[in-house]
């Protein structure tokens, strides 16, 4: 007797779904850590050129630092003419918060820039960026708070201190 058999059996359906299964949650993993390495990487940089600011206004003269999103990319960008791109990935968000500020704001649509006193290192001017990167920087007695940088579900800040303009990574 001759069978014409023309489906799947069940095993083979639970194999394939089984693998099917494996591959999704790889994906989903690999998606998960570029976000983090790519939030890993945005703070750092702007970590480091925080640093870089205050260390070349108290040994040499006046600078600042600003953050701005040009296109679809956000750039981090001193005096002395650093400017970095964050990340190479669209979905990265850079906010920030002021300290008389309840709510977050977006560097895309409200740029900011930051600069130090050259004798004690403390914050001393803030400001805005324009849309041909020049930046207005004015003595306020408001203050740029923290930096929030995030991609998808991943999200890191960096806390300012005004007094001494010291500032650290918060993960």
């Amino acid at each position: 007797m001759k069978r014409d058999n023309k489906g799947f059996s069940l095993i083979e359906m639970v194999v394939v779904l089984a693998i099917m299964m494996v591959m999704t949650a790889a994906i989903v993993m690999s998606v998960s850590s570029l976000y983090s390495q790519q939030v890993r990487r945005a703070t750092r940089t702007i970590d480091s050129l925080l640093t870089d600011t205050k260390t070349l206004t108290m040994a040499k003269s006046s600078s600042y630092f600003s953050l701005r999103k040009d296109g679809d990319y956000y750039y981090a960008e001193t005096t002395d003419g650093t400017k970095k791109q964050l990340s190479n990935n669209k979905t990265l968000t850079v906010k920030y918060k002021l300290k008389s500020g309840t709510s977050y704001i977006d560097v895309a649509t409200t740029p900011v820039a930051i600069s130090y006193q050259k004798s004690s290192g403390a914050f001393d001017k803030a400001g805005s960026v324009n849309v041909d990167g020049s930046v207005n920087l004015r003595s306020v007695d408001d203050y740029v708070e923290m930096f929030i940088i995030s991609c998808g579900n991943r999200e890191m800040k960096i806390k300012l201190y005004p007094k001494t303009g010291k500032h650290e990574v918060i993960k």
